[in-house]
């Protein structure tokens, strides 16, 4: 029993080598019976792989597919996105390091925990192979298919991305070979006839539809931000409509001299001179008040 603490301790040491001394620990703890091990679901590859495939295979979706008269359910999604993806299922395969939990042997546990992981697995190669035929990479593409539906020859999906590699690389007559190929391995195994995606596949590449062509959805087109206007000079005040009327340059801006009153003179200009008339109460326009005052002053009156 003193061993068992002393190798206890030693892994709690390498596993918290910053926890200070006499500090209780955090990742193997005790508990009764015995000891747990409780990890963040970060620390563990296993769970890192699990969702680093699920988010990527969520992205691309369950494809190639095919429907009645094509091959439809290409991944709607940019270069630029596509090269995302596939640089998560690199990232994602190259935490696989062999068998899972290979050291549990037989467990029960330990068997099912493996069998999911490998279908996993299966899946990110898919998904890495598709997505290097929607970035058109058919040519480098067509041998590696080859050896994964040798391991694999019931996966039908695979036996899809091979088929389209070879046609999107100009090698027709080798998908045609590949599908015979697929029928005869599903017959003598399964006794069953391809699924509708691979004999809608086969029609595809007789009658030479594009849609066997993958390529990358196009970037989005950016409109610019059109220029803030410019600032325009303050304009002058427009000039009134009806502008006051001035006196013509002409005219003589001093008042008229007054006439001289004395005997036998007449008190001032006739009644029905201009001076007169301008001074009238009722048309007193166009004229100064001086010169109606001069006016007022000859005749007499007192204004």
């Amino acid at each position: 029993m003193p061993t068992l603490h002393v190798y206890v301790a030693g892994l709690r040491r390498a596993l918290e080598p910053d926890r200070p001394a006499r500090m209780p620990a955090k990742v193997l703890v005790t508990v009764t019976p015995g000891y747990a091990l409780r990890l963040s679901a970060e620390a563990v590859d296993a769970a890192r792989f699990d969702a680093a495939v699920t988010t990527a295979h969520g992205r691309l979706g369950a494809w190639p597919a095919a429907t009645a008269g094509s091959v439809v359910n290409r991944p709607d999604l940019t270069a630029a996105e596509l090269a995302e993806v596939l640089g998560e299922l690199d990232a994602a395969l190259a935490l696989w390091q062999g068998t899972p939990y290979v050291d549990l042997g037989e467990v029960p546990a330990a068997v099912a925990e493996r069998a999911r992981l490998e279908e996993l697995r299966m899946v990110a190669i898919e998904d890495h192979a598709a997505a290097l035929l929607a970035l058109g990479r058919h040519a480098t593409l067509a041998a590696e298919p080859e050896a994964l539906t040798a391991e694999h020859p019931l996966r039908e999906r695979l036996w899809m991305l091979r088929v389209l590699a070879l046609a999107g690389a100009d090698r027709q007559a080798d998908a045609l070979e590949a599908l015979r190929q697929v029928r005869r391995i599903l017959a003598d195994e399964l006794g069953l006839d391809p699924g509708a995606a691979l004999r809608e596949l086969e029609g595809a590449i007789l009658r030479q539809d594009s849609a066997i062509f993958w390529r990358p959805a196009p970037a989005p087109v950016t409109v610019p931000a059109s220029p803030p206007p410019a600032l325009s000079a303050p304009s002058r005040p427009r000039p009134h409509p009806h502008p006051r009327p001035r006196p013509s340059p002409s005219r003589p801006r001093t008042p008229p001299p007054a006439p001289t009153r004395g005997p036998g003179r007449s008190s001032a200009a006739p009644r029905n001179s201009p001076r007169w008339r301008t001074c009238s109460p009722r048309r007193r326009v166009g004229f100064r008040s001086s010169r109606c005052w001069w006016a007022s002053r000859a005749s007499g009156k007192r204004g």
